[in-house]
């Protein structure tokens, strides 16, 4: 799995300020239960990276589809480049980049600030140019285009071809896919769901009597069993919703005490027994359990120059999240001064990484990606 930062790229001149005052708040996290043992690391530079050799990648995908143990390849981005990742050698295999991507096991997509063409390149064959006023968007093992003006969805696969699509009344304001499944929360509030083939399963409207709660951030369960959603202004609030036979039904509600940017990103853990929640500078974690919501920003010791980004399952119960400061909360590209990744075990930093700007995961290794290169971690309790 791959996660990176976001469309915008970070900027990471790490100033020393910066980088004392992340690494304080890393460091200063409580922490209970298992913490990992690292057994091994190494740091793999860019500047003695292989190029990506069509033979590798294509034996690569052949044992992926096989389903042997040479499946471990991690795809990341960096600031400028992009590629793979090799656990077991270790090594990394890289390309260099302008503009945006999106990378996964088989192969990338590049594409433009706005979303006018995008280039599909798998290894071993010839490039496909599309023009699709849409944005790539990669999730679950599977690809999405989001239209230009976020009214529709497509899936397609690895050569471009549609799938399926749908348009919507409303604007999407959330998205996320398991690996049967695809969710769209709109902007009136109402929950979609799509199964693998496109049909819609699902349909669920707000039905707030005169208030538009637009759903601001959205969570599907590994299995596709559960949905937690983030909707509301004030109060805002996390939903949990439970698959009964073949729709989700609401069970629990939990209003969350925040004055948070409206925009929201959200996980669940690998096991599904809790999700960490982003708005801004504020970092929940909700428990489905006890339908409890705790806040983990002040315990870090945040302020209003740090923004979190929650990038995904880290294994283990865990999640990673992405920490970034700034200068000033005004900064003209969307960048950061300095970042870190942290890895959140039920809401509890139990690994953190200052100077990260991506993260990818495979059992038993942790990879971030950091302005020169990958550091790739093994070990027990990853």
């Amino acid at each position: 799995m791959h996660h990176h930062a976001g469309m915008k790229r970070k900027r990471t001149g790490l100033a020393a300020a910066f980088a004392l005052a992340l690494a304080v708040a890393l460091f200063s996290t409580r922490s209970t239960g298992r913490i990992p043992v690292i057994t091994s690391r190494s740091f793999l530079s860019f500047a003695s990276a292989n190029s990506i050799p069509q033979a590798f990648l294509l034996g690569a995908e052949a044992a992926r589809t096989a389903g042997t143990p040479r499946t471990a390849l991690l795809p990341f981005t960096a600031l400028d480049r992009a590629g793979y990742i090799d656990p077991e050698k270790p090594a990394i295999y890289t390309f260099p980049y302008s503009d945006r991507i999106a990378i996964d096991a088989s192969g990338w997509i590049r594409y433009d600030r706005f979303g006018v063409q995008i280039e599909i390149e798998k290894p071993g064959q010839p490039s496909i140019s599309l023009k699709v006023f849409a944005y790539p968007w990669f999730r679950a093992g599977r690809r999405f285009l989001l239209r230009a003006d976020q009214m529709a969805l497509a899936e397609i696969d690895d050569r471009g071809t549609i799938l399926w699509e749908h348009e919507f009344p409303m604007i999407i304001t959330a998205l996320d896919a398991s690996a049967d499944l695809a969710a769209a929360g709109l902007l009136d509030g109402s929950l979609i769901l799509m199964d693998r083939d496109g049909s819609i399963s699902f349909i669920k409207s707000d039905n707030s009597r005169g208030v538009i709660n637009p759903v601001y951030g959205l969570a599907l369960s590994p299995d596709g069993k559960m949905a937690v959603i983030i909707r509301g202004i004030s109060p805002k609030r996390i939903e949990l919703y439970a698959a009964n036979g073949t729709i989700l039904q609401k069970k629990k509600e939990c209003l969350l005490p925040s004055n948070a940017p409206l925009q929201a990103t959200a996980a669940f853990s690998d096991d599904s027994s809790h999700v960490i929640a982003a708005m801004g500078s504020e970092l929940y974690h909700y428990d489905v359990r006890s339908n409890r919501a705790v806040s983990l920003a002040s315990e870090m010791r945040q302020n209003s120059n740090l923004a979190y980004t929650v990038l995904g399952p880290a294994g283990r119960q865990s999640i990673a999240v992405l920490a970034g400061m700034s200068a000033n909360s005004g900064k003209a590209d969307g960048g950061f001064d300095s970042s870190a990744v942290w890895i959140l075990r039920h809401g509890e930093s139990i690994l953190s990484y200052p100077g990260a700007v991506g993260f990818s995961a495979s059992k038993q290794t942790l990879a971030f990606v950091t302005e020169s290169g990958v550091d790739c971690l093994k070990g027990e309790g990853l």
